[in-house]
C-alpha cells in the first residue's frame, strides 16, 4: 500500500478511499456474476434439460464445501501480508507470498492425486442420481472438468489475497467481472458448437480461472514483479506461520458455518422438509442484504492489520466505531423494514404458503442485527489478529447454537430454532469480545495482536 508514510491524516483518507473503491468494485463483480447467471441459467436449462442441468446444479452446490480446501491459507496470507504492508517490509511480503503460493500448489497436487485414485472407485452417476443414458455418461467427466478448474484456481487465487491485503481489492472486483463475462461467452460458444455437459462445465468454470491467471500475470509481471512467487523465496518458517493462521481461520469458518447455517438443517430434522423450505425462502430474504454489508466491511480487515503495524490506534478506534455504528444502523433499518414488509413481499415472491407470522419475522430482524454486528466485530478481530479468544468462543458458539436450536425448536417450532441461534451468537459471538472492543475504541495499546 503506497500511502504517505509520515502523514497519518493522509493515510486515514487513503484507507477509507480504498475501502470505498473495493466495495464498489466488489458490488460490480457480484453484479456481473448475477447478470451472467441470469443469462446462463435459462440457456443451459433449455439446452441440457432438467436432468443434466441438475448435475450442474449439484456440482455448483459442492463448491461451498470446497471453500475449506485451501486450509485457510488464503486468509492466513491476507492477515500476515497486511502487517507486512504496514511495515513496508518487502522481504517478508515476498517470503509470505511465495510460501503461500507453493503451499497451495502442494495442496492442489495432493488433492489431484487423491482425486485420480478415487475417481474410478466412485459411482458418479449413482451419486448424482443420474438415470438417462446421456446424463450417466457425462456425470464423471463433468466432475473432472469442475475439479480441474477448481484445483487450478487454488494457487492462482493467491493473487486475490495479495491485492486485498495491500488494500487493492478493487482490482479483484474488476477481474471477477471479466471472469464472469468470459465464462458466459465460453458457455454460449460451447452451446453453439453443440458440446456436452462436461465442456459446458469447463467453459463456465474456466472464465473465472482464466481471469485469476490474467490478474496474476498483470500483478507479478507488470505491476509488482518483486512480488512474483519464487521457489527461492519460499521458506518453511513463513509457510508455517501462514498455515498456522490458516488452520485457525479454518476452525473459525467451520464454527461460523455450524452456528449460522444450521437453521434449515435443524428445522428439517425436527419439523420436516416443508418447514425447512419455508425457512430457506425466509432466510434468503434477510441474507441477501447482509451480503452487501459484508462487501462493505471486508476491506477493513487488511486496513486494520496495516494500521496496527503502523501503531495507528487512533484510526483503528475511529474505523471500528464507524463500522459498529454502520452495522447497527443497517441491522435496525433493514431488519425493521423487512419485518414490516416481509409478509407481502413473500406472498408475491414465493406464495402465500411461505408467509411467516409476525413473531418469526421479528426474530429474523433480530437475527439480522446480531449477524451485522458480528460481521463488524469479526472483521476487526481478524484484522487485529485477535485469534486465540475466537478459537475458544467460536467452537463454543457453534456447539451451543446447534444445541439451543434443537432444544428450543422442539418446544417452539421454527421461531425456537431462530431464537436459539440468536442466543448463542450473542452469548459467544459478541459478549466475550466487549472488553477488547472497549480497549480498541479507547485507542489503548492492549489490543496488540494475539495468536499470530
Amino acid at each position: 500500500m503506497s500511502t504517505p508514510a509520515a502523514d497519518p491524516a493522509a493515510r486515514s483518507r487513503e484507507r477509507y478511499r480504498r475501502v470505498a473503491l473495493t466495495f464498489a468494485a466488489s458490488v460490480a463483480g457480484r453484479g456481473a456474476a448475477g447478470v451472467a447467471a441470469l443469462v446462463t441459467v435459462p440457456v443451459m436449462l433449455r439446452y441440457l434439460g432438467a436432468e443434466r442441468y441438475g448435475l450442474w446444479a449439484a456440482l455448483s452446490s459442492a463448491a461451498a464445501a470446497l471453500l475449506f480446501a485451501d486450509l485457510g491459507i488464503g486468509n492466513g496470507l491476507l492477515t500476515v501480508l497486511a502487517a507486512d504492508s504496514g511495515r513496508d517490509d518487502r522481504a517478508s511480503a515476498r517470503r509470505h507470498v511465495s510460501s503461500a503460493f507453493f503451499a497451495l500448489l502442494g495442496v492442489a497436487a495432493v488433492l489431484a492425486a487423491v482425486g485420480a485414485i478415487a475417481y474410478p472407485l466412485v459411482p458418479w452417476p449413482r451419486l448424482f442420481g443420474a438415470r438417462g443414458a446421456l446424463a450417466v455418461s457425462e456425470a464423471g467427466p463433468a466432475v473432472v472438468a469442475f475439479a480441474a478448474c477448481f484445483l487450478a484456481s487454488l494457487p492462482a487465487g493467491v493473487v486475490t489475497r495479495v491485492r486485498l491485503a495491500r488494500q487493492e481489492g478493487f482490482a479483484n472486483g474488476l477481474w471477477s467481472s471479466a471472469g464472469s463475462f468470459l465464462g458466459l461467452a465460453l458457455v454460449l460458444a460451447a452451446i453453439r458448437s453443440g458440446l456436452g455437459l462436461p465442456w459446458l462445465v469447463l467453459a463456465l468454470c474456466a472464465g473465472p480461472a482464466l481471469a485469476l491467471v490474467g490478474q496474476s500475470g498483470a500483478l507479478y509481471l507488470v505491476r509488482e514483479p518483486w512480488l512474483r512467487p519464487r521457489w527461492s523465496e519460499a521458506s518453511a518458517a513463513a509457510a508455517a506461520r501462514v498455515m498456522r493462521l490458516g488452520a485457525a481461520f479454518s476452525v473459525l469458518q467451520l464454527s461460523g458455518a455450524l452456528a449460522y447455517s444450521s437453521d434449515a438443517f435443524v428445522a428439517g430434522m425436527l419439523l420436516g422438509p416443508p418447514t425447512a423450505a419455508r425457512y430457506g425462502v425466509l432466510a434468503t430474504l434477510f441474507d441477501l442484504p447482509l451480503a452487501v454489508l459484508i462487501l462493505l466491511l471486508t476491506p477493513l480487515w487488511p486496513a486494520y492489520g496495516e494500521a496496527l503495524a503502523r501503531q495507528d490506534r487512533a484510526w483503528i478506534a475511529h474505523a471500528l466505531r464507524r463500522s459498529l455504528l454502520i452495522a447497527a444502523a443497517f441491522g435496525v433499518a433493514v431488519g425493521g423494514a423487512l419485518a414490516l414488509i416481509g409478509a407481502p413481499l413473500l406472498r408475491v415472491w414465493a406464495g402465500a404458503d411461505m408467509v411467516p407470522g409476525p413473531a418469526l419475522l421479528g426474530l429474523m430482524a433480530a437475527r439480522l442485527l446480531v449477524l451485522s454486528l458480528g460481521q463488524a466485530v469479526g472483521i476487526f478481530l481478524n484484522g487485529a489478529r485477535v485469534i486465540r479468544p475466537q478459537l475458544v468462543f467460536g467452537p463454543l458458539m457453534a456447539v451451543s447454537a446447534v444445541a439451543a436450536k434443537l432444544v428450543l425448536g422442539r418446544r417452539l417450532g421454527l421461531p425456537g430454532v431462530v431464537a436459539g441461534g440468536i442466543a448463542a451468537q450473542v452469548a459467544f459471538g459478541l459478549l466475550p469480545y466487549l472488553p477488547t472492543l472497549r480497549r480498541a475504541l479507547r485507542g489503548e495499546s492492549t489490543i496488540a495482536p494475539a495468536g499470530s
